[in-house]
């Protein structure tokens, strides 16, 4: 277990790295662009594996290695972990399973690193506020679409509002741990559904979205696009439905609240070096 002092120095230590790259407390991040801009000597890359989560290779490297046959938010979470790794001097470590809440005093604190990195208190506050939600009254579906905003997967997220911040119960962490992903993603796109599928809000502060060809992306309806890498498939009363069709980059745009994001498309499934993940050439 963690005191109360080591658990603040984690906090404190999560809190160093967005402030030293100039990233609020109160906006989602990418962990791949920020462990680039911390440090720029570290790989990233993504390889196709059964057996692990990740992997930090401190000598020859430093590499954080990630398995592609994760789900998205768990690979973000597994980065921000070897990332951890890699922060406080860890030796090379394989993850077979990380456990959210690890009895492995390493692993506790690297999971903890990685929650506060990505889950700052701040930034779940505002998110929430900001749609007018409530705490308490969370729904499995507006989980999920806090999960995709963070960037992080579904029972991450639960757990850690319950476990490690504490601003829901644990009655209503069982609660909401019931629901599975796969049936709330059928139930906000009305079919269906076996990739991301991402609900894009005016309430969305990140100025870029990063998805994989093959996701989708549900909008507003007074949302407009620019650019070819995201397809219009579908729509209802409340909001038009796209599919990541092609690498690119398109653009969001409300012309009433002058609201507007980035959508950058990549690979599904893709292996290699982040650093080439969006280009063309995957060789390059």
């Amino acid at each position: 277990m963690l005191n109360k002092l080591e658990i603040s120095q984690i906090f404190r230590d999560a809190y160093k790295i967005r402030h030293s790259l100039n990233i609020k407390q109160s906006v989602p991040i990418n962990i791949y662009d920020v462990v680039n801009k911390y440090d720029d000597k570290i790989n990233i890359i993504f390889v196709e594996a059964n057996s692990f989560e990740g992997l930090y290779c401190k000598n020859p490297g430093p590499n954080i290695i990630l398995n592609i046959n994760r789900p998205t938010g768990r690979k973000n979470f597994n980065c921000a972990h070897e990332f951890a790794h890699h922060f406080y001097g860890h030796q090379t470590t394989l993850d077979l399973i990380i456990n959210n809440y690890a009895s492995v005093k390493e692993e506790r604190i690297t999971n903890l690193f990685a929650g506060f990195l990505l889950l700052p208190k701040m930034l779940i506050d505002r998110a929430i506020n900001l749609r007018e939600w409530k705490p308490k009254d969370l729904t499995p579906i507006q989980i999920y679409i806090l999960s995709r905003y963070f960037g992080v997967g579904y029972s991450t997220l639960v757990k850690h509002l319950s476990y490690t911040l504490k601003i829901i119960t644990n009655i209503h962490c069982e609660s909401l741990l019931k629901s599975r992903p796969i049936k709330l993603r059928e139930e906000l796109f009305e079919a269906p559904c076996n990739t991301n599928l991402y609900i894009i809000d005016s309430f969305w502060e990140n100025e870029l979205i990063d998805i994989e060809i093959n996701d989708y992306l549900s909008t507003e309806k007074e949302i407009l696009v620019e650019g070819t890498s995201i397809l219009k498939i579908k729509e209802n009363n409340n909001s038009n439905f796209y599919i990541a069709n092609q690498l690119g980059i398109s653009k969001l745009i409300n012309p009433v609240t002058k609201w507007s994001s980035f959508v950058r498309v990549s690979r599904n499934k893709y292996i290699g070096d982040y650093q080439y993940k969006f280009l063309e050439d995957s060789n390059a």
